[in-house]
């Protein structure tokens, strides 16, 4: 049996609970605005450089294949990028999922 003793009083009990509510909605350390800022700016870093790339593949298509046939590799491309972003999309839906 528990004794009455051994049981957190009611000034614990809220004190606990204030504890885990600050830790959960507590303010940012500022290292963790650090690592947000540096993955929001790497975030950015990627699309420029996936834009470029894109870009250039576009250029390199017109120029290394017929004119005739560059449309038919630029939907080639094109459907490739949309696969990419699908997949990549469904990941990041199934990793806040499981959050």
């Amino acid at each position: 049996m528990v004794s009455r003793s051994e049981e957190p009083k009611e000034g614990e009990k809220i004190k606990e609970s204030k504890e885990i509510e600050m830790k959960r909605y507590g303010r940012y350390e500022i290292t963790e605005l650090l690592k947000m800022g540096l993955t929001a700016f790497l975030f950015f870093m990627l699309v420029v450089g996936i834009w470029s790339l894109y870009s250039s593949l576009n250029q390199v298509i017109s120029l290394w294949f017929n004119y005739k046939y560059a449309a038919i590799y630029r939907v080639i491309l094109n459907v490739g990028v949309v696969v990419v972003v699908f997949f990549v999309l469904t990941r990041l839906i199934e990793s806040y999922r499981q959050r």
